[in-house]
């Protein structure tokens, strides 16, 4: 399932987008059941947080290399 997500803030995206690359954004990450310290002094993930962007992110690095 495919949902719609929209963060607040910005991204380089539209850099990449105005080169010609497509880009689209993943929240990799997810926020934490501690508290928002996005940004903070105290930013912090979770080591479950760490590992399941990570494998994510290898998912998709993988989806797309093979589309090649």
């Amino acid at each position: 399932m495919v949902i719609p997500y929209m963060s607040r803030g910005a991204s380089d995206s539209s850099f990449l987008r105005a080169k010609g690359m497509a880009s689209y954004g993943v929240p990799v990450f997810m926020g934490e059941t501690s508290g928002d310290r996005s940004h903070g002094n105290d930013e912090r993930r979770s080591v479950e947080n760490l590992r399941t962007g990570a494998e994510l992110l290898l998912k998709i690095v993988l989806a797309v290399a093979q589309e090649r």
